[in-house]
């Protein structure tokens, strides 16, 4: 036997080699292919995360959006009544203003050159 393992030392140290190098490589795939699985889930963890960070974020602006046009509405609201309300006074003291213009002329020539830095002249 010590003879044969002696001529065909070569033959079996090959044969050994040819059957343990694919085994050890065949073990180190494992690990790098395990590996590479939990880093691909790590990294779906991590891309679900931050999709529903990107969700609540989304949700939170949509929020403030309309929180903020509700606003604008309510002062858009109020601006209108505003507006209407001033309208109003100004058309009262329009008519009173062409009240006291029909009663008496001159007391709205002396008014206005109060008001604004004019001079009536009176062409009669």
């Amino acid at each position: 036997m010590f003879a044969i393992v002696r001529q065909y030392w070569k033959l079996i140290l090959a044969l050994l080699y040819a059957i343990a190098i694919p085994l050890y490589f065949h073990q180190s795939n494992k690990g790098a292919a395990l590996s590479l699985d939990l880093a691909t889930n790590s990294a779906n963890i991590q891309i679900e995360e931050l999709q529903d960070s990107m969700i609540e974020q989304k949700q939170f602006y949509d929020d403030l959006i309309i929180n903020y046009q509700e606003e604008f509405d309510r002062i858009e609201e109020k601006y209108q009544i505003q507006q209407k309300e001033l309208q109003e006074v100004k058309r009262k003291q329009k008519s009173a203003f062409v009240r006291r213009w029909k009663k008496n002329p001159s007391s709205i020539n002396e008014e206005l050159q109060k008001r604004f830095p004019i001079k009536y002249v009176n062409n009669k």
